[in-house]
């Protein structure tokens, strides 16, 4: 205390003054906080853990995950504070009277403005756990590459959490001090384990007492089946990429990530006239009762059909969705959702003819509004792509030509790997190609939408550059690709 009081001297802090005494007061308190907290350590909780671990043993409800846990824990090392500093998903097994069985939960752990957060996520009652979270529980226990396809991943990940605990360290582990709860962190380079107990445990007869633990590398050791190699994980991530590659074929859907934002466009939509009072509207609407995906959505061919023809006029837009940047509301994308989404279902129906149509609708009567020029021009791309191998399955090789040199001019998508294919299976003849290529260099003109137009063979092509430029640019830019040299 004398020691404080000198140092308060030495910074000019007179104890007789009122406001420099309050400081004193406060830098006291701040003192001997964090000397308590780091005073806690595990070793001062451990008897409390082995004793709710083995009152569980006696009624027969063992858990190998939550002995392999401890067990862990126990023979880990203090973590470095830089690895604290990553906001991580995990699991978690509560050890109380509320929870009489050991169900496994998801949990997540928060790192935000310096300070902590360390939660189980789920019901009251984790026996009831919804299937979404016991899919995403299964799926860290057993196949861990599989977590980020869950439903539950990304919710946890952009669920806000409030963080208040303060970290600070003993020689043997890092302490985070909570509100309510005490924690104990340890870990390795490939997992981090943690054990809470309520921060008044010492007067309570059964404090709560929660594990944890978070892989922080996707290639680390599978500590609940040793067996479970990273080999394993490989071929098992090989086996889906293939089925998830046939998927994209025989389902094509471009906008499969964003699909389902044309349900929550219709919502905002609903919500002013004249929509909410449009009847078949609201008819079409109603059949919207399922998350949209690439299966999902083939059954919306009808609503589709409707919804990609629905008037939302500009200055409907601006009265009621103006407070924030233009393509931040999903009402905005609902009629190029409903046309890039027909033409991939058509695609898929071998209806090559009304892909077509759909998909040239949704570059120009329906467009793409987001506020990023590079997202807009991204989405023009692929579906010019989409086009080139529409062509070629309806067995128009010029056409598919056509909108493959198109995305030759200025691209975000490189199509020599599918031209190569294409001149292999056509034993197409390279020098009365680089003929055919030079005199549809000279067709090349403005249109509309800010797209300039080409014809080879016949056959009409478009591209919309980022940057306009001159007619005569293009052609000569052209020239100078490796495409085109290799004629």
């Amino acid at each position: 205390m004398q020691e404080l009081a000198k140092n308060l001297i030495l910074l000019g802090l007179h104890p007789h003054n009122t406001i420099q005494m309050r400081l004193k007061h406060l830098l006291l308190l701040l003192f001997l906080s964090l000397n308590l907290t780091a005073q806690e350590r595990y070793q001062n909780i451990k008897e409390y853990v082995e004793a709710s671990v083995k009152d569980y043993s006696k009624y027969g409800k063992t858990n190998t995950q939550l002995n392999t846990i401890i067990s862990n824990f126990n023979t880990s090392e203090k973590i470095a504070l830089k690895e604290l500093q990553k906001t991580n998903v995990g699991i978690c097994i509560v050890l109380s009277e509320d929870n009489p069985d050991l169900i496994i939960s998801p949990a997540k752990y928060t790192f935000e403005d310096d300070k902590v957060n360390i939660s189980g996520i789920g019901p009251q009652n984790p026996s009831e756990l919804p299937d979404y979270m016991t899919e995403y529980v299964d799926k860290y226990l057993t196949e861990f590459e599989g977590v980020g396809s869950t439903t539950l991943f990304q919710k946890l990940l952009s669920k806000n959490i409030t963080t208040e605990g303060v970290i600070t360290e003993n020689k043997t582990e890092t302490v985070v001090n909570e509100p309510n709860t005490l924690s104990f962190i340890r870990g390795n380079d490939d997992w981090m384990y943690i054990i809470s107990i309520d921060n008044e445990y010492k007067s309570l007869s059964n404090p709560r007492i929660i594990v944890y633990c978070f892989k922080k590398s996707i290639s680390g050791d599978d500590i609940f089946d040793l067996n479970n190699s990273l080999q394993d994980a490989e071929t098992r991530r090989d086996i889906k990429q293939t089925a998830n590659e046939k998927n994209k074929e025989d389902y094509p859907l471009y906008h499969d990530y964003r699909i389902d934002d044309l349900r929550v466009g219709l919502q905002q939509l609903l919500k002013y006239e004249p929509y909410k009072s449009n009847k078949e509207l609201m008819s079409h609407a109603k059949k919207f009762n399922e998350k949209l995906d690439r299966f999902s959505i083939r059954n919306y061919e009808k609503e589709l059909n409707y919804l990609v023809d629905l008037p939302i006029p500009e200055a409907f837009l601006k009265e009621h969705f103006a407070d924030h940047p233009i393509g931040d509301y999903e009402v905005e994308n609902i009629t190029h959702l409903a046309a890039h989404g027909l033409g991939d279902i058509y695609f898929s129906k071998g209806n090559y003819a009304l892909a077509k149509t759909f998909y040239t609708r949704a570059i120009f009567t329906n467009p793409l509004i987001v506020s990023s020029g590079t997202t807009f021009i991204k989405d023009v791309d692929r579906t010019i792509f989409d086009l080139a191998k529409n062509a070629y399955k309806a067995k128009k090789k010029d056409e598919a030509y056509a909108f493959m040199i198109a995305l030759m001019f200025e691209s975000n998508i490189n199509p020599q790997k599918e031209i190569t294919a294409y001149f292999k299976e056509q034993n197409e003849d390279k020098k009365q190609f680089k003929k055919d290529l030079d005199k549809a260099l000279k067709t090349i003109k403005e249109g509309k939408n800010y797209s300039y137009t080409f014809t080879f063979r016949g056959n009409d092509a478009f591209f919309i550059p980022m940057l306009q430029t001159l007619v005569k640019s293009y052609a000569e830019q052209f020239k100078e690709n490796a495409f085109y040299k290799s004629l």
